[in-house]
């Protein structure tokens, strides 16, 4: 810039000083010019003196003087024309070379504007950020190209010169690019049009093409700006994956908001997803956490265009995520995996065969809830590089959304459940009130009867015998107003649960009646009814009051065992012949559903089963991985129900305690017995604090603490500041019945059922209590140190049921001989019943050659399954024996010296039972509990 202005002002400056050199020798010229006439009127006057004196002196010689001044005179004025001559040629040729000058200096001015504009030009051309390129308009050959155009097509500048514009246009647009060109080289406008440039690899790069006419002397050229949109086309297409995604995530959140059924929303989700991703199957599962196992409740192969997704077959079982290794993936860490190539399986970590190997693309997206993998969905094409990240992007939206909905069909068919439950619970409580064995009153708040039992009747109006109606009330019966009655109610309305002895006149003497009352509350926690339990104890001591509580614990349980033996037997047979006729009943026909429930709540009643067993003992109680702190929640709830106003509870709970495996019923009873100690030992009020921790023990201090080991532990706390324990009583207080609280308030054995408890658990106990200042008490629970393992109780992998052999079957219980009768033969068995040991020894007697296996029940009147095999045994039995009874569980067959025996528990189905007979006739071990 600063040089072109240098050149303005000289160019400027130049025509005034040429302008006063002209002048100049203009007036050199004058002067010249008028010297020269002085000269000649010099001469002419000299000329003038010599002829005159030649005429007046025709002889007489000139002087020489004045021929020296004429000679002299004579040369000055040839010497002066001359130079004026001389002059007047100079000043007439710079007048011809001025404008000769400066035309040449104009053209040399407008070749360095010319030679600057070339630069800036070229300059332009080749920094352009748009690929340009300069055209023939007659050939359409190339004449130049800047390195973006050689940038975009791939080829060199060199290797572009030279070719044919339309060479680089696909055939489909050549014919458009043709006719822009012509129009282009007529000087016409055009029109940007959108084209697809072919690059040196063979790849269509999308442009925007812009024409130009070029005015050059003898050249018709066109300027050629080839736009590149390929990133405004990505926008472009992402901009319509989104709006298809919303499409499609709006259309499947409509659908799956609409049901509640979880095949129905699998075959919404395949339907919506199948036109969108390429698939050939899909597969949906459910992760549960807790077993690390991957349930099937989805698997189809995709459908076409108006199909629906049609089933590959029978779902399959429950996986292992570990055992998967791209489920694995997803379902410990919540990854989302694309597979469409060996490299994506290498940068994996996986075979290059996985999968399916490169020639099968997956997708796979967890379903998320929070930071919580629900389950995943896994879509696979039998294609390499099928899918794209829009297609993962689109997976894993709706992945998530059908999360949602998954849930929400859960904890629908979850209150379905509990809907029925409530139904059935009221039928309950009607049937248990009017049959409980012991005296049950329910009414409101006001003492007015609802309903109650004719056990209650009795007690409550023993000089009558009649029902108790609706119009009784327990505040309108003096004894039981003036025993404060009135009071305990209003505290249950509060909430609480209290006991108190009643009193009032029998027929022949006074009678004593222990109440317990505690509130019955609505779905709203609300408390609406209140519940009392009498019980007689008008003859009961302290003494033999513990004596008989601790038989009635006993009997119960034996009861309840007694019991549950029972009815797994009846269950056998109603569990046995459901899964019978499912053999011979298909899917579609009738009563298959129907059937299929049968099984089901069979299946629930034989839990039940299992539950009085392990509180009879005669099986043990199932531990499971769990959170301690959940049980403490559920605790607490329980606790601000029941304990007094004076007493203000308190937690303290770890943020991420440790998993521990136990039984959550046992530890909730073990915490309640802690609760109600503390309570009892805080009769004015004070604080009760639960808190739990994450510990680690060294050896040293294991060392220090009897039946402590080293390890890391869960400690449970439960502190009070009550009356404290006296330091006699330390070494005592985890006797059984061993109490300080008076007859008829306690058992004592809530500690030692606590103590029990955590022994069973691997734990230990320690606690520290100092008289007036309260007692705290410390549970040391054992970490889970591993993953639980799966418990099944039936098995996993393929057997063939069928056989040829005979199977004599001894049962006390007709209908599960039946049963057998009916199940075994179909699938070539022979089968031989017995209902008692001694038809079996008759029947062995006869048959012994023929029967190869013995299926005996463990308990039947007379003669047990045990002694019955003995004899057998005794009479030359060679065959194998599968005992069964409807107990079960570890220590009954250690109790009953059964270890190494095959063992199958009541209730089972006919699959069990066929397991069971097969693997025991192949001589294998089989131990269905």
């Amino acid at each position: 810039m600063t040089q072109n202005n240098e050149t303005a002002t000289v160019s400027a400056a130049a025509p005034s000083v040429r302008e006063t050199a002209r002048r100049n020798s203009q007036r050199l010229l004058w002067l010249q010019g008028l010297f020269l006439l002085a000269i000649c009127a010099a001469f002419w006057v000299l000329w003038r003196r010599i002829q005159t004196v030649m005429l007046l002196h025709a002889h007489s010689p000139l002087p020489s003087s004045e021929l020296r001044l004429f000679g002299w005179l004579t040369f000055s004025v040839l010497g002066l024309m001359l130079a004026t001559f001389v002059s007047a040629v100079l000043y007439t040729v710079r007048s011809l070379a001025r404008p000769l000058r400066e035309q040449a200096a104009a053209l040399l001015r407008q070749r360095e504007a010319l030679r600057v504009v070339d630069a800036m030009f070229s300059d332009l051309f080749e920094h352009s950020g748009e690929a340009l390129l300069i055209l023939d308009s007659g050939t359409q050959t190339i004449r130049r190209v800047n390195h973006h155009c050689a940038d975009l097509t791939g080829y060199e500048p060199e290797g572009l010169v030279g070719r044919s514009f339309l060479d680089l246009i696909g055939e489909v647009q050549r014919p458009q690019a043709a006719a822009m060109l012509e129009r282009a080289g007529k000087g016409q406008a055009v029109e940007a049009a959108e084209l697809a440039l072919m690059t040196r690899a063979a790849q269509r790069a999308p442009i925007e093409l812009l024409l130009f006419p070029l005015c050059a002397t003898g050249d018709r050229l066109t300027l050629a700006i080839c736009r590149d949109i390929r990133e405004r086309k990505n926008q472009e297409r992402e901009i319509q994956n989104l709006i298809q995604q919303f499409i499609v995530l709006n259309e499947v959140g409509a659908n799956l908001a609409t049901t509640r059924d979880m095949k129905r929303l699998c075959t919404i989700l395949c339907e919506n997803l199948a036109p969108m991703i390429p698939m050939d199957h899909m597969r949906i599962c459910l992760y549960e956490k807790e077993t690390g196992l991957l349930r099937p409740v989805f698997d189809h192969r995709a459908p076409g265009p108006g199909e629906t997704p049609v089933e590959t077959g029978p779902l399959p079982d429950p996986y292992p995520a570990e055992s998967a290794p791209v489920e694995r993936l997803v379902a410990r860490d919540g990854r989302y995996i694309l597979l469409g190539s060996e490299a994506d399986r290498v940068a994996l970590g996986l075979d290059a065969s996985a999968e399916g190997g490169p020639e099968v693309s997956v997708l796979v997206s967890p379903m998320m809830l929070g930071v919580d993998v629900i389950g995943l969905i896994r879509v696979s094409r039998a294609a390499p590089s099928a899918h794209t990240v829009f297609h993962l992007e689109l997976l894993c939206n709706v992945a998530n959304t059908a999360a949602l909905a998954i849930r929400n069909a859960q904890l629908f068919e979850e209150l379905s459940r509990t809907l029925d439950q409530v139904r059935d619970s009221e039928a309950l409580l009607s049937g248990l009130v009017s049959q409980a064995p012991i005296a049950m009153w329910i009414g409101d708040i006001e003492g007015r009867t609802r309903i109650a039992n004719e056990l209650a009747a009795a007690m409550l109006l023993p000089q009558k015998d009649a029902p108790l109606d609706a119009g009784y009330s327990l505040l309108e019966d003096e004894p039981f107003v003036l025993q404060g009655l009135r009071a305990d109610l209003e505290r249950v309305g509060r909430g609480e649960i209290v006991q108190r002895e009643l009193v009032r006149e029998g027929r022949r003497h006074s009678l004593r009646y222990r109440a317990t009352l505690f509130p019955l509350r609505d779905a709203r926690r609300k408390v609406v009814h209140a519940v009392i339990l009498f019980e007689d104890v008008t003859s009961t001591r302290a003494l033999e009051a513990q004596l008989r509580q601790a038989q009635k614990m006993e009997a119960i349980g034996t009861l309840a065992g007694g019991i549950a033996h029972d009815f797994n037997n009846l269950l056998t047979g109603v569990l046995g012949y459901a899964s019978y006729l499912l053999e011979h009943i298909k899917p579609d026909q009738k009563y298959h559903r129907e059937i299929r429930l049968i099984e089901q709540s069979a299946q629930r009643a034989a839990e039940l089963t299992r539950q009085l067993l392990a509180f009879s003992r005669k099986t043990v109680p199932r531990k499971n991985r769990m959170d301690l702190n959940d049980v403490v929640h559920e605790t607490l709830r329980i606790l601000q129900r029941s304990l007094r106003h004076e007493i203000e509870l308190k937690a303290d709970l770890a943020p991420a305690l440790s998993p521990i495996d136990a039984d959550a019923t046992q530890m909730q009873q073990a915490l309640l017995n802690l609760c109600i100690n503390a309570r009892d030992a805080m009769p004015q009020g004070g604080v009760l604090t639960i808190q739990t921790r994450n510990e680690k023990l060294t050896l040293a201090e294991a060392r220090r603490i009897p039946d402590a080991s080293p390890g890391a532990y869960v400690r449970l706390t439960v502190i009070d500041t009550g009356e404290g324990i006296p330091p006699e009583n330390f070494d005592r207080i985890f006797d059984p019945f061993f109490t300080t609280k008076e007859v008829g308030q306690g058992s004592g054995l809530g500690l030692a059922m606590v103590y029990g408890a955590v022994q069973s658990l691997g734990g230990f106990i320690t606690f520290h209590s100092e008289v007036g200042r309260g007692s705290q008490f410390d549970l040391w629970l054992p970490v889970a140190a591993a993953p639980q393992p799966e418990t099944t109780s039936i098995p996993r992998e393929s057997f063939d049921p069928s056989g040829t052999e005979t199977v004599l079957v001894v049962d006390d219980e007709p209908h599960i001989l039946e049963l057998v009768e009916a199940c075994l033969p179909p699938h070539g068995y022979r089968v031989v019943t017995a209902s008692n040991g001694a038809a079996a020894l008759e029947t062995l007697a006869q048959k012994r050659a023929e029967i190869d296996l013995a299926l005996l029940d463990l308990l039947m009147p007379g003669m047990d399954g045990k002694e019955l095999w003995r004899r057998m045994k005794e009479a030359g039995a060679q065959f194998p024996v599968l005992f069964t009874s409807g107990y079960g569980g570890d220590d009954f067959i250690a109790a009953k010296n059964l270890e190494g025996y095959n063992f199958l528990r009541k209730p089972y189905s006919i699959d069990e039972l066929l397991y069971a007979v097969r693997k025991t006739l192949d001589k294998q071990t089989v131990q269905i509990y």
